[in-house]
């Protein structure tokens, strides 16, 4: 438990952890293919201490968002299938900052943008458009006792990113086979790092 004094450890009663998860993927006409994902999440004290009757009975359990979700369409032209352009949607849903359910995030909608040429079955070039909306979202927020208005860590600025795939072959020695490895690296000044997502 957060308090003036700091964190104070006690015996917890008992939670409940709940929720439901959908999934679906459709290939459609003209290139287009389509997937979505969507969670709903109930977690809450049922009990929040090993003792009845604490006013947080009943809230949500802090920092755990109530809805994820992700729609991502791509679309590959018929007629030139070396390229591949997406257009990725993430939602994060509200969640409680503190056990006293006082402070909830925003719902959180991010944009992304990604566009992938296939120059060779080795190499892809890719660029990449982060938050093309260019919102104010957090990655983690939450109320601690010396913050009791809220904290929050900022997400990404709309940004810019490209990369390079490499697919190549490595024989570990003569008596194993020959195992596939993919290499993705973002190229910034002279400083490649790895790109994720």
């Amino acid at each position: 438990v957060q308090s003036a004094a700091g964190n104070i450890s006690i015996n917890a009663g008992s939670s409940r952890f709940g929720g439901i998860e959908l999934a679906a993927n459709a290939t459609l006409p003209y290139g287009f293919s389509a997937a979505l994902a969507f969670a709903y999440q109930d977690f809450e004290f049922r009990q929040f201490a090993a003792q009845s009757g604490s006013p947080f009975d009943g809230n949500q359990i802090e920092e755990a968002p109530q809805t994820l979700g992700n729609l991502t369409i791509n679309w590959t032209p018929p007629q030139y299938e070396k390229f591949t352009a997406t257009a990725r949607l993430r939602h994060l849903g509200r969640w409680a900052l503190n056990s006293a359910n006082t402070l909830f995030t925003d719902n959180e909608y991010i944009l992304t943008f990604l566009g992938e040429w296939r120059a060779s079955d080795n190499i892809a070039i890719e660029l990449r458009v982060e938050n093309v909306t260019d919102v104010n979202y957090a990655n983690l927020d939450d109320a601690p006792f010396f913050a009791h208005n809220g904290r929050a860590r900022p997400g990404k600025p709309r940004t810019f990113s490209g990369g390079i795939k490499v697919r190549f072959s490595v024989q570990a020695n003569p008596f194993t086979s020959i195992l596939p490895v993919d290499s993705t690296w973002g190229l910034t000044g002279d400083a490649p790092y790895p790109l994720y997502g």
